[in-house]
């Protein structure tokens, strides 16, 4: 297994999400339901919030997922009328390439908001072992797709995930170096499991089922250490030091769940021994969302507190990957009443000049101590986190 790392320069080129594994759904009926979808006219405050997000320098955008999923997001909208999208993702990369290999260790992590780590420097992009910038693949694989971009495919993350992130006693990937002991979240299982499993589509038959496997059993801890099975909703956080679950379902915790199993169930073989499970729990958590949808089509910050107000990044994140499992067939249509739900309220939440709100601004922690925190502050990944799930819906 070494000599097959060494030999991939640390392996991992991650799959874009428009890398479809074989399904009984058949792709022509996932792109007939797109261009279907295609056909809809772009409401002229998305339209907005897309020209406001390209009308930034590409220098602004970090390579932590404040940045790097508004680059995705971009990519996104290329086949859909926005082909500058191409060259601001290009330029963006060969801005990163340059000018972050020059950077100290110190000065690196000052690029980004989130817990510092150790900074890893094989390959083209130094990233640091903090979950949030192990994204920085997710769109570099799909400018490759889209541009075949040489400096974007050797991007990679993967010896991180596998050799250098720390575990807590579950096995879990550690959110950061420092707080491994102390709690986890389940936005470290998406990087985790989308980086895995993306991985396993572009590598020999051996190699891919060490990365499936690593993706499987990721996503399986984060279900049994998030995931309440009488209320089917999922917990804020897991306490590492007290060994008891978060006692709140913040809205985004949701949202890193349907993002988690959506990764893995894009490449996971129907035939495998674990795909009945997870489409089972797939059901089972977009069921308790639906339950839970606020009147006006949110998800709440607290989803099972109707005192607290409908969230945007959370309706956003959930409605786009149910939309997507709609067009994969996973799930049957009639799950669209949820996502048209959503959608209005998503829309409602842009303003015809591209900003949003009703966005928390907080993370699990704050979140689980019941601080609101709405729309305190711009935060990059918000308009990510739409832009993603509009191109999904529309």
């Amino acid at each position: 297994m070494k000599k097959i790392i060494c030999s991939l320069k640390i392996i991992l080129l991650i799959i874009s999400v428009q890398c479809l594994p074989l399904r009984s759904f058949s792709q022509k009926a996932i792109e007939k339901n797109e261009t279907k979808r295609n056909n809809h006219e772009i409401p002229s405050n998305i339209k907005a919030l897309i020209n406001r997000t390209l009308s930034q320098s590409y220098e602004q955008l970090n390579t932590d997922w404040f940045g790097t999923i508004q680059a995705e997001a971009i990519l996104h909208w290329v086949p859909k009328g926005y082909p500058e999208g191409n060259d601001f993702v290009t330029n963006w990369l060969k801005y990163h390439i340059e000018h972050d290999t020059r950077m100290t260790d110190e000065e690196y992590l000052k690029t980004y908001q989130g817990n510092s780590g150790r900074v890893i420097r094989n390959g083209v992009l130094p990233f640091s072992i903090y979950c949030g910038t192990l994204g920085v693949a997710f769109p570099c694989y799909s400018l490759y797709k889209l541009t075949k971009n040489s400096d974007a495919r050797n991007v990679c993350i993967s010896d991180a995930i596998l050799q250098y992130s720390a575990r807590d006693r579950f096995g879990y990937i550690a959110h950061d170096d420092n707080s491994y002991c102390n709690w986890c979240i389940p936005d470290g299982g998406y990087f985790s499991v989308r980086g895995m499993a993306d991985a396993s589509e572009l590598v020999d038959k051996n190699t891919s089922k060490v990365y499936m496997k690593n993706a499987v059993y990721q996503a399986k801890v984060s279900i049994q250490l998030f995931f309440d099975n009488d209320k089917k909703l999922t917990r804020t956080l897991y306490n590492l030091d007290t060994g008891e679950p978060g006692k709140t379902y913040w809205c985004r915790a949701s949202g890193w769940m349907v993002y988690t199993l959506t990764a893995l169930l894009r490449h996971l073989p129907e035939n495998h021994p674990d795909y009945k499970y997870f489409m089972d729990i797939y059901q089972q958590i977009v069921d308790g969302l639906a339950q839970y949808q606020g009147p006006n089509g949110g998800l709440r910050v607290w989803v099972n507190d109707p005192a607290s107000p409908e969230e945007v990044t959370s309706t956003a994140m959930t409605a786009g990957c149910i939309r997507e499992a709609i067009d994969r067939g996973w799930l049957p249509e009639s799950y669209d009443k949820y996502v048209q739900k959503a959608w209005r309220f998503i829309l409602s939440c842009v303003s015809e000049d591209g900003k949003i709100r009703n966005a928390y601004t907080g993370w699990a922690i704050p979140a689980e101590q019941k601080e609101l925190k709405m729309d305190e502050k711009e935060m990059g990944y918000i308009p990510g986190i739409i832009l993603m799930a509009a191109a999904q819906i529309l």
